[in-house]
């Protein structure tokens, strides 16, 4: 086999590289047989992509937190540096994934089947209106003949005999 940087320009040939093998494949280092550097790698994966499923969770319910204010009122200085960090997470993922290593690719699945169910298993309910009570509360300030206040607490009553009772307005 030929050292990749021996390879003549535009020429293919054959890969020696096995997915089904405890080698890693790293930018700037490519281990082989060192069991610490493959457990290592893999642990990290676990970790890092269940954490960014928590950190992915808490970034859609802060964007539907954002956008139920007026445009004049949105902050966006948190969101974008949860954005910022995202982004880092998943160039990391790429350097991973493309590590070529099955063994990477299937903690990797598995860590975002469970950071998922972690993330939102653990989450508390969003503290901002859904977007029905949103809908109603709108129709009932247009109405315009009620107290908005009084109209709100009619909402509330009613929908507290209904399925919509955990609905918070």
């Amino acid at each position: 086999m030929t050292d990749f940087a021996a390879l003549p320009e535009d020429c293919c040939m054959t890969s020696h590289l096995d997915v089904f093998t405890d080698d890693i494949h790293l930018p700037g280092r490519a281990c082989r047989g060192q069991q610490q550097w493959f457990w290592g790698v893999l642990i990290a994966i676990l970790v890092v992509k269940v954490a960014a499923n928590f950190l992915y969770a808490r970034m859609g319910q802060l964007q539907r937190e954002i956008l139920q204010k007026p445009k004049d009122q949105r902050r966006y200085a948190t969101l974008i540096g949860y954005e910022f960090l995202s982004g880092c997470i998943g160039i990391l993922s790429i350097l991973v994934i493309t590590g070529l290593n099955a063994w990477v690719w299937l903690v990797v699945v598995a860590s975002n089947c469970l950071g998922v169910y972690m993330s939102y298993h653990n989450m508390e309910p969003d503290h901002h209106t859904t977007s029905l009570a949103l809908e109603l509360k709108t129709m009932l300030q247009k109405k315009g003949d009620r107290d908005v206040d009084e109209l709100v607490q009619i909402l509330k009553e009613v929908t507290s005999k209904t399925k919509y009772k955990d609905l918070v307005i």
